[in-house]
């Protein structure tokens, strides 16, 4: 995972917009990005998505700070840079087109990576406010929830993926901290094939695993310190592998900043929360700036 410039993340973003060109949701999250009413924005969509997928590059841990930077620093390329206020709500606004934008990168992932044979599973906790404030916590208190991890109890969100054991990631989906891992499981590899490797949280039913046999997913975790269980030592070799996946969440979380805890609303915080995946995929994407050409 190397350094990337502006420039770099900016060709992504416009070939993004190119290859979706005419696509219905691209239209009408543009036009809800420019509106009918009110000041013309001076920053294109393009140029909002970039700013903000490099600011965690840049490893700025909130946006004031990163607006701060860009104004004194990013003028010559942006000589009308609005304020923080119009910034913010550019940024906003650039939300739901973010959101297609990380499923897209992901559903180019699994096309890549269609004859991979061995996948990995696991989620990681992505904490909204430390224990101590919980009772305090207000911006996701509604759908924000209680769970628990190896490293003990926390309050927000799972975060669940699958990814190949060249650290490609290739599905995620965000739930709340109390859903069990292995409810998880099927929805996350409906769109893979292959054998699946994950922890002793992941025991499935009987039935769930035929089902997903017949899709092509087979499910392999390791066993319980309680059960008794004979593995092979390919599988064995496999599942002593699955931290390829946790050093995918070190990353996120330490490079590219994914936990936030200092959200004033709730689109702020998932908005933080994929922008940072979306630096985190870039990063990783081997192609780069021909992500979304086609061979």
């Amino acid at each position: 995972m190397t350094e990337i410039s502006l420039i770099e993340v900016y060709k992504i973003v416009d070939s993004f917009f190119k290859y979706f060109e005419g696509n219905f949701l691209v239209e009408h999250f543009a036009r809800n990005y420019y509106g009918k009413r009110g000041f013309k924005r001076y920053l294109s969509m393009k140029d909002i998505m970039a700013l903000n997928i490099y600011r965690f590059f840049m490893q700025f841990s909130n946006l004031k700070a990163f607006h701060r930077f860009a104004n004194k620093y990013l003028k010559e390329r942006y000589p009308n840079f609005p304020n923080y206020e119009n910034f913010l709500k550019a940024t906003n606004k650039s939300f739901p087109m973010m959101m297609l934008f990380v499923n897209s990168v992901l559903a180019k992932n699994r096309e890549k990576c269609a004859g991979e044979t061995i996948h990995f599973i696991d989620s990681t906790p992505v904490e909204v406010c430390k224990n101590n404030k919980i009772l305090r916590h207000k911006v996701a208190r509604d759908c924000a929830s209680r769970g628990k991890s190896t490293k003990g109890w926390f309050f927000g969100f799972k975060l669940h993926g699958v990814c190949t054991a060249d650290m490609i990631v290739e599905s995620l989906t965000f739930t709340t901290g109390s859903v069990h891992d292995s409810k998880m499981a099927q929805k996350l590899t409906k769109d893979i094939i292959g054998k699946a490797f994950a922890d002793a949280g992941y025991q499935l039913k009987s039935e769930v695993l035929s089902e997903m046999a017949d899709d092509g997913v087979f499910m392999h975790n390791a066993p319980r310190k309680n059960m008794n269980r004979l593995i092979s030592k390919e599988q064995l070799d496999c599942l002593k592998q699955r931290n390829i996946i946790e050093t995918v969440w070190s990353v996120m979380k330490g490079r590219f900043e994914l936990v936030y805890t200092k959200a004033r609303s709730l689109k702020g915080m998932f908005r933080h929360f994929f922008y940072s995946i979306a630096a985190f995929l870039i990063s990783q994407s081997a192609c780069r700036q021909k992500l979304f050409i086609p061979d």
